[in-house]
């Protein structure tokens, strides 16, 4: 990420939280191989979708790395 980004975040920001995220996910890359998992909550998240159970991810993070997660996992 190219650090003279620091002089236009606030102006992201007061285009709003979802403005900034955006931006942001748009500058970052996001590598979710790398991302901490919960092992034990996974395997009964995995047991529920095997069972018919609907999953949905709700997160405030950014459409663009909270899709990346979902099909990670």
């Amino acid at each position: 990420m190219n650090p003279l980004y620091v002089f236009v975040l606030p102006l992201w920001l007061l285009k709003g939280k979802a403005t900034l995220k955006q931006q942001i996910a748009d500058q970052v890359g996001l590598d979710v191989t790398l991302l901490p998992h919960n092992e034990t909550l996974l395997a009964w998240l995995r047991h529920q979708h095997a069972e018919g159970r609907r999953l949905i991810l709700a997160t405030p993070s950014n459409t663009k790395h909270a899709e990346q997660v979902g099909f990670h996992l």
